[in-house]
């Protein structure tokens, strides 16, 4: 008769996580209001106080292994080997049933390798040969964006016409970009808005208004925010600041000025030289009667 492999079911980051959260949560309020008032007499000047450290989260059922072998008689023993075998993960060798005793971290540790086989408990036999097989984590939103550049400082002319690119701000995410939405970042303007706006997918700065006049105002603060979870309500965010500074454009246009003006006065001069030595030329030529 052929042996069926053993059946196995992986963790999700997602249930484990908030299971043990909630766990927690309620045996620590379990604990609180359980919890009795220090006692001491009058006049005694003494009372009593406890202090206990926070209690373990209780181990959460992720899946279980079972084998076709298993005749439910309790002769089939459930062994666990790998990554996290006894520590991270444990096994009830009687059932199958695995247990993650600590909350999984994808960011740490994305993914555990894993061995599981079923024996004769009697002889230590196995019964069928060892299944390999890997429990992913999967992610959670638990990161926000970071400006790893930021703050930011740029400039732009005076008067620009609108939609003048400034600068472009960049957020990075580390959750996993593979899975929903928890890294895909959507760029907006907290601070800023009336004089510029932002690309919400590159995070390209750029002027809104054509009349920024430099006389008036010559700095702005922006304020910027990149969101994950594409920007929806939940999403986790966080901010960076862009200085821009406007540029005199009279200032630039006077350089340029000022460079033509030379430029044609070297010319100028150039050929009032060349005119001048070929006069000369020509009249050393004809006193020397060679012009008549």
């Amino acid at each position: 008769m052929p042996k069926k492999p053993l059946h196995r079911s992986a963790a999700r980051k997602t249930g484990t996580a908030s299971c043990l959260r909630k766990q927690r949560r309620t045996r620590e309020e379990r604990n609180r209001r359980g919890r009795a008032p220090a006692a001491g007499g009058a006049g005694s000047g003494t009372s009593s106080s406890s202090s206990k450290s926070t209690p373990d989260p209780e181990p959460v059922l992720i899946g279980r292994l079972h084998t076709d072998m298993d005749r439910n008689d309790g002769r089939t023993k459930y062994v666990l080997r790998g990554e996290g075998a006894g520590s991270v993960f444990v096994i009830d060798e009687k059932t199958g049933n695995i247990h993650v005793t600590k909350p999984l971290d994808r960011e740490e540790k994305d993914e555990y390798r894993l061995i599981a086989t079923a024996t004769d408990r009697l002889t230590d036999r196995a019964l069928e040969p060892s299944s390999q097989f890997i429990i992913r984590v999967q992610d959670i939103n638990d990161n926000p964006p970071v400006f790893d550049e930021g703050p930011y400082s740029a400039s732009v002319p005076e008067m620009a016409n609108i939609g003048t690119s400034i600068i472009q701000v960049t957020a990075t995410d580390a959750d996993d970009p593979t899975y929903g939405n928890s890294a895909k970042l959507v760029y907006t303007l907290v601070q800023g808005q009336q004089y510029f706006s932002v690309d919400p997918q590159t995070g390209i700065l750029r002027t809104a208004v054509p009349d920024m006049d430099r006389e008036t105002q010559d700095q702005y603060l922006v304020l910027l925010q990149a969101k994950d979870m594409g920007g929806h309500l939940g999403g986790l965010s966080g901010t960076t600041t862009v200085t821009v500074k406007l540029t005199d454009i009279s200032a630039e246009r006077d350089t340029c000025t000022r460079d033509t003006l030379s430029v044609t006065a070297v010319f100028v001069l150039a050929d009032t030289v060349c005119r001048t030595l070929h006069f000369r030329q020509r009249k050393s030529l004809f006193a020397a009667g060679i012009y008549g």
